[in-house]
């Protein structure tokens, strides 16, 4: 069963604007797919793009187990964003999604902060600081990008 999506439409009072277009098998022919979406900068974005992940990684039979890991990983990095960025300059967050034979890139893109993305390490009381951990331990890679605009924050998790 295939997923359709279509570039550019907009579906307004929903705050999400699709922006690309996967096309079901082709990341299992060794070509990379990808899938991006733009969000509306709030918290109610998170479930959405966790499930919209889970429908599209589910598409590619990516592991069920996967599938879980990627989809905690988009919600802290999109959850990040929106408590610690600012929106882009169109008052949103971008989402993209690189699948191929080997791996899933997720890349979660804002207008930028004061600070860089980093790890910390909490205290056993803390209420927050933990989201990067998740990430960290999650992912085979992770980093921030830096452009003008803003930042790109990234994980990449392995498909075995």
């Amino acid at each position: 069963m295939g997923i359709l999506l279509l570039t550019g439409l907009q579906l307004r009072g929903f705050g999400v604007t699709l922006v690309g277009v996967i096309e079901p098998g082709s990341a299992r022919m060794g070509q990379p797919s990808s899938w991006s979406l733009s969000l509306a900068f709030a918290p109610d974005s998170v479930p959405r793009a966790r499930r919209d992940l889970a429908q599209v990684l589910n598409s590619y039979d990516v592991p069920g187990t996967v599938i879980d890991d990627a989809c905690a990983v988009l919600s802290e990095l999109l959850a990040n964003a929106i408590r610690h960025a600012r929106p882009r300059r169109d008052g949103r967050v971008d989402i993209n999604v690189t699948i191929d034979d080997r791996q899933v890139r997720l890349e979660v893109a804002d207008g930028g902060s004061l600070t860089i993305p980093s790890l910390v390490s909490p205290t056993q009381t803390s209420v927050s600081g933990r989201g990067l951990s998740i990430v960290h331990s999650l992912t085979s890679d992770w980093g921030v990008r830096e452009r003008a605009d803003g930042n790109t924050v990234f994980g990449i998790l392995s498909r075995t």
